[in-house]
């Protein structure tokens, strides 16, 4: 158990979020790589926290949210 103000948590929140292999994956996977060896009281909290504010993570978010095309269907012609 990590204290909730150990230096580690920053520097384990970048690695583990950026891996090689399965890195940006989002909120779970993250914290499941982390929770499986490491644990801090605010753990969740901290992990929506770092992945919310990660430049790369938020731009590709707000990508995959937004609509491409026309929101109405395009009307029959008879």
């Amino acid at each position: 158990m990590l204290p909730k103000t150990s230096t580690l948590i920053p520097i384990l929140l970048a690695e583990v979020h950026s891996m090689a292999i399965g890195g940006h994956s989002g909120f779970t996977k993250t914290y499941t790589h982390l929770a499986v060896n490491f644990y801090w009281k605010g753990m969740k909290n901290s992990i929506m926290d770092y992945i919310r504010h990660y430049d790369i993570c938020y731009r590709h978010e707000y990508q995959a949210l937004s609509l491409l095309g026309y929101c109405n269907p395009f009307p029959f012609h008879k």
